[in-house]
């Protein structure tokens, strides 16, 4: 790493060797982007992303005018963090 002249000294120790790190940056998906990474949903309604699943099990949901239980809404919310319901890990 390059030294810069202006950078200051660490806090902790008192080093001048100190530099700038640049953190990295999440960009969150837009519906079309998740659409175009993994397609949309097939001629049975199978998705391949469970963001997706969650999404239409919300529509459904609004469609018949019901209230979504909390154990379903923490099973999507789970799903689109990466974590999937116990029977679909077994798959």
């Amino acid at each position: 790493m390059r030294q810069d002249p202006e950078a200051p000294d660490c806090e902790h120790c008192g080093s001048g060797r100190t530099a700038r790190r640049i953190s990295s940056v999440a960009r969150l998906k837009t519906d079309q982007d998740v659409i175009d990474e993994h397609g949309a949903p097939g001629a049975g309604g199978e998705y391949r992303d469970p963001r997706q699943i969650g999404r239409w099990v919300e529509q459904r949901f609004e469609e018949y005018g019901m209230d979504l239980p909390d154990e379903t809404r923490e099973m999507i919310d789970a799903a689109r963090e990466g974590e999937l319901p116990g029977p679909a890990q077994e798959a």
